[in-house]
């Protein structure tokens, strides 16, 4: 989980940042290499062009993919940016994209700090099916869940979300009342060394 002090920083500045509109915004942040999905992200880029979807990229290019989203038309890249200045992005998504290669067994177990934002920040998580540990987030209602190759039926999804606002709304209010089982970094942090005690 995110520092309620971090969020409240980043809540500060999303007030002075000029960010991407659409009717679904997909926030893509942090290590932006090609075992992190940017061929798929990259993908579907390409496939939504023409739709009223747009794309929040911040973090390090560290692959050919990644240098390329970057220069889309539908993306809006502002570089490697502190803690707060990424969270502050979330306030303008739908749904952060985090996808992680399968073929390395340690990603499947993956445990992401970009969902935990998600859910302090009220948006939904794109994460591939292979991710074992997302499953909590899963039967939450908060994903959208395909296979790690499979653009297509991603795009499809999108889509289908493009046409039915309420289902976006659905899952960020899912998110929310998930997040209400969690406490902030200092929360956790606090029992840890209470129980420590």
């Amino acid at each position: 989980m995110p520092s309620e002090s971090e969020i409240k920083k980043a809540e500060i500045l999303y007030q002075t940042m000029d960010l991407i509109k659409a009717s679904v915004v997909i926030n893509v942040n942090g290590w932006l290499g090609s075992g992190r999905g940017m061929k798929t992200a990259l993908r579907l880029c390409e496939n939504l062009k023409d739709k009223d979807v747009a794309f929040i990229l911040a973090g390090k290019l560290d692959c050919p993919e990644a240098e390329i989203i970057s220069k889309k038309p539908n993306v809006q890249y502002i570089g490697q940016v502190s803690n707060s200045k990424a969270l502050a992005t979330y306030l303008a998504s739908d749904f952060v994209f985090t996808y992680y290669d399968p073929n390395s067994v340690v990603n499947t177990l993956a445990a992401s700090n970009k969902w935990g934002d998600a859910l302090k920040m009220g948006i939904g998580v794109i994460v591939n099916s292979e991710v074992i540990t997302a499953n909590y987030l899963d039967q939450a209602g908060v994903t959208i869940t395909y296979n790690y190759q499979d653009s297509t039926s991603l795009t499809h999804k999108i889509c289908e979300l493009l046409d039915n606002p309420d289902s976006i709304k659905k899952i960020k209010s899912n998110s929310r009342n998930l997040s209400t089982k969690f406490g902030y970094f200092e929360d956790q942090l606090n029992n840890l060394f209470y129980e420590a005690e």
